[in-house]
């Protein structure tokens, strides 16, 4: 899937907030944010500072403890319409994260990143977009007694891309388009600390159709290109959608395409002494095909809809024991098959109550003999009641959000120094409520309040995929926006 955010262009001659939270466990989370526009030009700065510290679980598990740290944040968006046809978009971004693992040494995390976009509009029918991004990922270890800063991890991805757009007789859009990347990685889980490269690049095309009032059609085709890999890839998407006075009804096909990564090929690594790690240079790419069905219900303030599907996936690409090399390998297995049905509910009165509830069954099958075992729970659930009432220079928000997770049961191995053997283990199910509270008053100020697992779940063992948490924690926070005290 992909998440596209678009952030909010500034509208305002300047806007200034400043925020602030304080939670269990020392968290502390403080932040700013600084837009402006003026004529052609605007801007918008965030910056953030969290920290927490660290802290011991309450009962055995595969891990005992959480660990602390502090993580800085800074990004800036810079938009200059140079004219009403051409528009230019900078931003810059820097991450930075330390993580207090040991007394001799803290983990430190970094990513800086960059871009230029440029948006031109020849007419109302027809824009283009190109654009350069850049960005770098490290890893290190600060070795506190020497304070040196190790680098042992560098991922730097150089991208560029192009899209089209065209608009037939005021409702048919065409879509064209292409990528290219220049990946480098280097890493501690490469021999003797090496680097490798490759480019990518992909093109494609996409056709939405508009010929039938309240019937949709859109049609796609994309190739892909792995130069390391040698693996090049054609796949195809087609969608439908079909309007009826209260009623929507979908139907959709894609082709999935995933070429093995460089760290599947090449890792050579020691895992703390207990196995090795090897890559693969001869794996398969993966490949699927998602078929997806749906129905959509909105009449006035309710909405319901439900929905199945089922994504076929061949050479799923995953690590196996080999007895020869005694480690993991990188392998392909033969075929899994991944299905289910999802249900969403909503509604909303016009006194200001509002709920949704979600669910969600998925069934992922793995033929016998593969070496992979589902650990997908087949059950899961959300639910949100919210209420909202305004009075003159007062807002109250209320929400109580529920998650659960049932129980999945695994094939693990026995111990580390048997890998040919699994034994059945179950994960057991769970269930976490949170409630928010936000006042907001006039003048832009907002105190939000915060009861995390509200029930006091505590599991009974740690497993890896168990919430880190020790039980119902508080938080407080408060948010000002200093340019509405200037506004009349």
């Amino acid at each position: 899937g992909v998440v596209n955010i678009i952030s909010r262009e500034e509208s305002e001659p300047w806007r200034v907030n400043v925020n602030a939270r304080y939670g269990a466990h020392n968290e502390q989370r403080y932040g700013g944010a600084i837009s402006f526009k003026t004529g052609r030009i605007s801007s918008a700065t965030t910056l953030q500072y969290t920290s927490i510290d660290s802290y011991d679980m309450k009962n055995d598990g595969d891990y005992n403890r959480f660990y602390g740290g502090y993580n800085w944040n800074v990004k800036e968006r810079l938009t200059v319409n140079v004219t009403d046809r051409i528009k230019l978009i900078g931003r810059a971004g820097y991450y930075f994260r330390q993580r207090n693992a040991q007394a001799a040494s803290r983990d430190r995390y970094r990513d800086f990143s960059g871009g230029l976009r440029g948006l031109y509009t020849f007419s109302d029918a027809d824009n283009l977009e190109v654009s350069y991004n850049f960005d770098q990922y490290d890893k290190s270890d600060y070795i506190t007694i020497t304070s040196k800063d190790v680098r042992k991890y560098s991922n730097v991805q150089h991208g560029a891309r192009a899209l089209y757009n065209h608009t037939f007789a005021g409702r048919h859009i065409l879509t064209l388009g292409g990528d290219m990347m220049r990946d480098y990685l280097q890493t501690y889980q490469f021999t003797d600390n090496g680097n490798k490269r490759q480019i990518t690049a992909d093109g494609f095309a996409q056709f939405d159709m508009n010929f039938v009032r309240n019937f949709n059609i859109i049609a796609g085709m994309r190739y892909d290109y792995f130069s390391e890999a040698k693996m090049s890839h054609a796949s195809s998407r087609l969608s439908m959608m079909y309007k009826l006075p209260r009623v929507a009804l979908r139907g959709s096909y894609s082709g999935g395409f995933r070429a093995p990564t460089l760290k599947e090929m090449y890792m050579d690594f020691d895992m703390a002494g207990i196995f090795m790690i090897y890559g693969n240079p001869d794996l398969k790419p993966e490949t699927s095909h998602n078929f997806q069905l749906s129905a959509e219900y909105t009449r006035r303030l309710l909405n319901f809809s439900i929905g199945t599907f089922c994504n076929l996936v061949s050479d799923r690409i995953t690590t196996g024991w080999s007895q020869a090399l005694k480690g993991q390998v990188y392998t392909n297995i033969d075929k899994v098959t991944i299905s289910g049905v999802d249900a969403n509910m909503s509604w909303r009165t016009a006194c200001g109550f509002g709920t949704r509830l979600s669910y969600m069954f998925t069934y992922e099958q793995v033929k016998k003999g593969q070496p992979y075992t589902s650990s997908t729970r087949p059950h899961t659930a959300t639910l949100r009641l919210d209420y909202t009432k305004r009075w003159k220079n007062y807002e109250l928000m209320a929400a109580l959000n529920g998650r659960f997770l049932s129980k999945v049961k695994v094939d693990e191995y026995t111990s580390v120094s048997s890998y040919e053997e699994t034994q059945r283990v179950t994960y057991p199910s769970y269930m976490i409520w949170k409630l928010n509270m936000c006042h907001s008053f006039r003048k832009g100020i907002d105190l939000t309040m915060a009861v995390d697992n509200l029930l006091n779940y505590v599991p009974k063992y740690y497993y890896n995929n168990s919430p880190t948490t020790n039980g119902t924690t508080f938080s407080v926070g408060m948010s000002v926006d200093i340019d509405e005290f200037f506004k009349k």
